[in-house]
């Protein structure tokens, strides 16, 4: 009687340990294997438990196309899709928007996906031109911000936190020239991916990623 219970009582057990690991095993399966951009630092890096601080987008505010204040808090816990633009644009820029507007659409449903356009001719682009682009564009507020504010801070941000270079163009017909590029960042303001959206390789590997930095989400 006794010997039955105790088997009884380890077969629970191995079930309980079994459900235990499988459940580790999906979490761990779920986690995404994209890759960190910008500079590491390694802290306590001579002590037993070194921390790595991994690259972060700084703090910002500035205004949207609602004349409203927007600040990096606004972004909290959600993955964003971020980019550098100005209105008058007439070479890569209506490509970029474009390419959103259909990751805007695909996402439309999930408030866990964001959008922010920042412009880098804020001087032409104001909130409220910049709103009058929104509607030209169909672009939907909560979910898409078109943000413009102090052209210092923004080209700033642009370099030092998205990793993307700003130049003033001294010649040609276009004020600006910046790469055309989308920036991919996680819940944790860490940068996930940069594409090239001339690139349909890339842009397909934008959607897929963004999949993946859902899964993340999820995990925990």
């Amino acid at each position: 009687m006794i010997a039955s219970r105790v088997r009884w009582l380890l077969l629970g057990a191995i079930i309980i340990i079994s459900g235990s690991i499988l459940l580790f095993s999906k979490k761990a399966s779920t986690k995404s294997n994209l890759p960190y951009y910008g500079p590491v630092q390694i802290k306590n890096q001579h002590t037993n438990s070194p921390d790595t601080v991994f690259h972060r987008i700084g703090d910002f505010t500035f205004v949207n196309q609602f004349d409203n204040p927007v600040s990096a808090d606004n972004f909290k816990d959600n993955i964003v899709l971020a980019n550098f633009f100005f209105s008058s644009c007439d070479g890569i820029c209506p490509l970029m928007t474009e390419t959103l507007s259909k990751i805007a659409a695909k996402y439309s449903n999930n408030d866990d996906v964001r959008i922010i356009s920042f412009s880098i001719d804020p001087e032409e682009d104001s909130s409220d031109f910049l709103g009058k682009y929104a509607k030209q564009n169909k672009i939907q507020g909560k979910q898409w911000m078109l943000l413009t504010g102090n052209k210092q801070k923004i080209h700033q941000l642009a370099k030092n936190s998205f990793l993307t270079d700003i130049h003033e163009s001294k010649e040609g017909s276009t004020a600006y020239i910046h790469p055309p590029t989308l920036t991919l960042v996680d819940k944790n303001r860490h940068i996930r991916g940069i594409y090239n959206i001339t690139q349909k390789a890339e842009v397909d590997n934008l959607l897929s990623d963004i999949e993946a930095l859902l899964g993340e989400r999820k995990q925990w």
